[in-house]
């Protein structure tokens, strides 16, 4: 369990850096202004796109897991991630 672990960690670090990169030169449309003002749906694309890479890399090209897991997991990561440091701001 251990590799699933460093693998949702990666992820979640990889999602978020390019969310944040992507979001800062090219994000123009704000995902939920009220709640959220720096997130951007064009920071979202980019961490989805990173999110879903990482455990598709990890995951499928050590065989741990079939092509299709290695995405559903990459996307279940990337929906539930600015789910969740949404939901944490006050």
């Amino acid at each position: 369990m251990a590799g699933s672990r460093s693998t949702r960690c990666c992820s979640r670090v990889a999602g978020d850096t390019l969310a944040y990169l992507g979001g800062r030169l090219l994000g123009r449309h704000k995902m939920a202004p009220a709640t959220s003002p720096g997130k951007t749906w064009e920071g979202f694309l980019f961490g989805t796109a990173a999110t879903v890479f990482v455990p598709f890399v990890a995951m499928y090209k050590q065989h741990f897991l079939s092509i299709t897991q290695s995405i559903v997991l990459g996307a279940i990561l990337a929906f539930v991630g600015p789910l969740g440091t949404s939901s944490n701001r006050s």
